[in-house]
């Protein structure tokens, strides 16, 4: 597979000269300085308790409408104090105007209150696979596109299973998702969709090599290759919880798994990317920000503390390194605090990459959005 992306990576270096590049690319040594995060205003509120932020929701593009969908919170009560987390199926959708603002409105409903699917935007509307909610996981997969300022849900082919807390992205003519729990296992399945023909519904690809991962990333290179890094293994009463860092490919037209980059700060240590957020760029590059600490995770997994909910957020010190993937290379392309949550949502979308929502520490949402985008 590696002589395969060499030689495409080999091409596309003379064919290739995208815009995207020069808007997310720092090729100098200080990204830092070279990358930008604003806010921008408005948050949906068509539903009690989702104006305070949630995470895990889906969200894509349609046109000139940035559409988010779904998610979850606890609107009433903390996650600390025993709180009930809230499931939300509104489906919204706002136009960008001149001052960086978003004017949401709430155009449908999903068929059931839902969080951690998986997103794909495609170009005529979002498909939104799997996830869960407070009555257990799904296998629902709908297809949602606008018409005379509606949400219009197409049910296509659901999955062979429930799956919820995975990952998936558009590879070329399909849709992959992989990992998270299926049939409320946790697990290294992957499954793909052929676009050009739906109708012959998901298909079983060889499974992932290690260990199950829940709450993984993903991303494609190019139009070739599936790509998926993070996630964690649950503990069982037989064995401790393990994290995954090294991330894994499976090409379109091949059965067979390789071994894949981990990304590195700025002094080398490697970062865990499982709660990370990422979206393929127009480039063929993946772009990834914020997923949780991979020591203070792992210890509240296998040693959980009584406390752990109640400290304060820069504690649990989420990601906070902007990343780019692009043909078994990382690069660090920025660093900001705003970028450090969990299951937030990423969507490329008027030439720029929105961050939606996710957790500024665990079982606290944000209701903030923002626009990454370089000087």
């Amino acid at each position: 597979m590696k002589g395969l992306l060499l030689l495409v990576f080999a091409l596309r270096k003379y064919i290739l000269l995208s815009y995207v590049f020069a808007l997310l690319m720092g090729i100098e040594s200080n990204a830092e300085e070279q990358f930008s995060v604003r806010r921008v205003y408005g948050f949906p509120a068509g539903e009690r308790g989702i104006e305070q932020g949630v995470s895990a929701c889906f969200a894509g593009a349609i046109g000139h409408r940035l559409l988010m969908a779904g998610g979850c919170n606890f609107p009433e009560v903390p996650a600390a104090d025993g709180g009930k987390k809230r499931f939300y199926r509104g489906i919204y959708a706002a136009r960008l105007v001149k001052d960086d603002s978003l004017n949401w409105k709430k155009v449908g409903e999903l068929p059931t209150e839902t969080a951690y699917g998986v997103s794909v935007t495609l170009e005529n509307g979002v498909v939104c696979i799997g996830g869960c909610n407070a009555s257990g996981a799904l296998r629902t997969v709908v297809h949602i596109r606008m018409e005379n300022e509606k949400a219009v849900i197409d049910a296509w082919p659901e999955l062979p299973c429930t799956m919820d807390n995975m990952t998936g992205c558009r590879v070329g003519q399909y849709i992959y998702v992989g990992g998270g729990n299926c049939d409320g296992i946790p697990g290294s399945r992957v499954l793909r969709l052929d676009l050009q023909n739906v109708k012959h519904g998901w298909v079983h690809c060889t499974a992932f090599p290690g260990n199950p991962r829940v709450q993984p990333v993903s991303g494609a290179v190019d139009d070739i290759a599936f790509c998926i890094w993070g996630g964690f293994n649950p503990r069982t009463d037989k064995a401790p919880a393990t994290l995954s860092l090294e991330g894994c490919a499976i090409t379109t037209d091949d059965g067979t798994w390789s071994q894949e980059p981990i990304p590195t700060d700025k002094t080398g240590a490697p970062i865990f990317l499982g709660g990370a957020a990422s979206v393929g760029l127009p480039t063929g590059e993946t772009l990834v920000v914020g997923g949780v600490h991979r020591d203070i995770f792992l210890q509240a997994l296998n040693n959980p503390q009584p406390d752990y909910l109640r400290h304060p957020a820069e504690w649990y010190c989420f990601n906070p390194d902007i990343l780019l993937y692009d043909y078994g290379e990382w690069r660090l392309v920025g660093r900001s605090q705003v970028t450090a949550r969990a299951g937030a949502a990423l969507v490329w979308f008027e030439n720029a990459v929105y961050l939606i929502g996710g957790e500024l520490k665990p079982g606290i949402r944000s209701p903030h959005i923002f626009k990454l985008f370089s000087h």
